[in-house]
Parts: C-alpha cells; sequence; structure tokens
C-alpha cells in the first residue's frame, strides 16, 4: 500500500510530493504492476483471484484540493484505481466537492479518514 497526502508545486508540509514526482511514481508502475484501490485489492484476496502482476494499492489520505485539481485527472490517464481517505469535516458545506464526489467512476472509491484531524503541517 502506498499512502499520499498532499501533491502540490510549491509549499506544503513533510508529505508532500510535486505534481511531477507523483507522475514519475505513477510511470514506475506501468509495466510490472497491478494498481489497485483498496476494495479491488481485498476483493481479488477475497475470490482467490491471481494478480497478473505486482500488486500495488494507491490511497491520498486528506481530501487536499489537488486531489481533484492534479491527482484525479493523473489516475484516469493511467487508468489506475486508488482510494481517496477524506476527514468529512474539511468539506462538510461544499457541494463542489460532494458533486465531484457523484461523478467519480467506480474505479476510485472514496473511504473515511475520520471526522476531523488537525493541521499536521501546524505541528
Amino acid at each position: 500500500i502506498l499512502a499520499f497526502h498532499d501533491v502540490k508545486q510549491e509549499g506544503g508540509g513533510l508529505y508532500t510530493v510535486k505534481p511531477e514526482q507523483l507522475r514519475e511514481i505513477l510511470l514506475l508502475f506501468k509495466e510490472d504492476y497491478e494498481v489497485h484501490s483498496v476494495y479491488s485489492w481485498a476483493k481479488k484476496i477475497e475470490n482467490g483471484s491471481p494478480f497478473l502482476k505486482k500488486p500495488i494499492v494507491l490511497t491520498f489520505d486528506d481530501g487536499d484540493p489537488s486531489l481533484w485539481r492534479i491527482v484525479h485527472p493523473m489516475l484516469l490517464e493511467f487508468e489506475y484505481k486508488a482510494t481517496y481517505f477524506i476527514y468529512l469535516d474539511r468539506y462538510a458545506d461544499h457541494s463542489k466537492f460532494w458533486n465531484w464526489v457523484k461523478k467519480m467512476p467506480p474505479d476510485i472509491e472514496i473511504g473515511s479518514h475520520s471526522l476531523s484531524h488537525d493541521d499536521l503541517k501546524k505541528r
């Protein structure tokens, strides 16, 4: 399981990767890896289905706005599955975000990262 947080060109904290770094990482998987969301990986295990390549699970925590501006278009481009773990307080009153969630393709799943948590960049 490979977990990401912020994907930004500038700023961010310790767990931030730049968009070009994310692209390089995703390119590494193209030939030798079968990229999964948490659910698609677990379903293969449960069904006893063989993996055709080495499996890897992509997750993105916190629901930073870079998720739909940067990450999501890249995942669609590579046709990769992933799980987005969102903490709900961040978007409780953001109808734009929820409209985006409703349009998610089935290869992208949304999971709960909790109701809220501290901004770790301020610690």
